[in-house]
Formats: C-alpha cells, sequence, structure tokens
C-alpha cells in the first residue's frame, strides 16, 4: 500500500515524457513558448515553492546555521524570487496566448518542463557521460586498466605509457608488462 504514493509521481513524468513533443508543438506553432522556456518557468515555479516548503520544514528541525532569522529570512527571500521569476514568465507566455488556450496554459507548462527534464535525464545526460568514459582495459597482469586519448592509465589513476596499437602500448619507465 505505501507503494502506491511513490508510483503517482513516476507515472506523472511518464505521461509528461510521451505528452511533452505534442504539448509544446501545438504551443510553439501559436508562438507562445518553447521547450527551453516551458522547462525553465516551470523550474522557476517549482523551485520557489520547493524553497518555501523547506523554508517552513526547517522551523521544525534543527539545520545548524541556517535555522538563525537571518538564514530563515534569506531562504524566504531566495524563495519568493524564483517564485516570482516563475510567474513573470509564465504571466509573459499568457499575454502571447491566444484565448482558447489560456485555460490548459499552465498545465501545459508544467507537462513540457516535466516532459523535458525527463527527456535530459533519459537522453542528453546518460549519452554524454557515456561519451566521456574512458575505455576499459584488462592488462596483461590482470589487473584493469584505461585508456584515455591514448595513453593507458592503471584503476588508481596512474600513468602506464601510451598505446601503440595491436593490444600494446609502450611503457613509461615505471612499468614492465607492455600488454593489454
Amino acid at each position: 500500500m505505501a507503494l502506491v504514493p511513490a508510483l503517482i509521481p513516476l507515472v506523472l513524468i511518464v505521461v509528461c515524457f510521451v505528452k511533452e513533443s505534442k504539448v509544446t508543438g501545438l504551443y510553439k506553432a501559436f508562438g507562445v513558448y518553447g521547450r527551453l522556456y516551458g522547462y525553465l518557468t516551470t523550474t522557476f515555479l517549482l523551485g520557489g515553492v520547493c524553497l518555501l516548503a523547506g523554508g517552513i520544514a526547517s522551523t521544525f528541525v534543527d539545520l545548524g546555521e541556517i535555522q538563525g532569522a537571518g538564514g530563515m529570512a534569506l531562504l524566504l527571500l531566495e524563495a519568493a524570487v524564483c517564485f516570482a521569476i516563475g510567474i513573470l514568465m509564465y504571466m509573459r507566455a499568457r499575454l502571447k496566448c491566444p484565448a482558447f488556450l489560456r485555460g490548459k496554459l499552465l498545465i501545459s507548462m508544467l507537462i513540457t518542463g516535466f516532459g523535458v527534464g525527463a527527456k535530459i535525464c533519459l537522453f542528453f545526460l546518460g549519452f554524454v557521460w557515456k561519451l566521456v568514459e574512458p575505455t576499459g582495459v584488462t592488462l596483461a597482469n590482470g589487473q584493469s586498466g584505461y585508456i584515455y586519448c591514448g595513453e593507458v592509465y592503471s584503476s588508481n589513476g596512474m600513468h602506464l605509457g601510451t598505446v601503440n596499437g595491436n593490444n600494446t602500448f609502450t611503457p613509461n619507465s615505471n612499468y614492465v608488462n607492455n600488454n593489454y
């Protein structure tokens, strides 16, 4: 039974992931907003709400330095600024929005924001992380190592030598076996 509340955000994210392109395409065609604008509006609106909730919650628990009046005031100021930026961005989009789309504008911007965020997490960031990852190899002595930019390194980061090709490398003076 406790699993159901945990699944609700996941289901909402999946729905937004699927509907984002169609929803954003409609508003983009009418010049209301695009993906980045919808994503940033959602981020500022929800960021302000989360900062406000964090400020309220911090009054009930000991958070050390931030619990003082100055820290609380700063947290509430940050929440107000984030939320105000989000509201201003929404109002700007609403001014550009045709009358027949205004009723669904906020929900559509949230769908765009969550959908774009999910797509960034699933595609863009995973692709970039894979791209910069060094190639893993097993060295002749059985230890694992990495090839990065034509150089061979041990798993603890020690430079072992330079790759030659044919699964060999020219070792530096600290390494004896030159096969991988």
